[in-house]
């Protein structure tokens, strides 16, 4: 009787270890998963800045072009006085 307690002890002793290795083995990836997060959230804030340096361009440019219009309808308001 004493061996198969002793057996019992030892089959519990070995799942305890397997369920301490796993669960060493779940933070590492959580740690990993959350790295990766870290990583895509840092690339987020990249292309929203790189979204807003596009977006002030465009602005520019639309200023360029309402300058142009601006110029376009001044010469067409000579060629008129002419």
């Amino acid at each position: 009787m004493c061996g198969n307690r002793l057996q019992l002890y030892g089959y519990s002793v070995a799942m305890g270890n397997d369920l301490v290795a796993m669960d060493v083995d779940l933070m590492a990836t959580g740690d990993d998963l959350m790295a990766m997060g870290n990583d895509l959230g840092a690339m987020g804030d990249d292309l929203v800045a790189m979204g807003n340096e596009l977006m002030a361009m465009g602005n520019e440019l639309m200023a360029m072009g309402n300058e142009l219009m601006a110029m376009g309808n001044d010469l067409g308001a000579v060629k008129y006085k002419m």
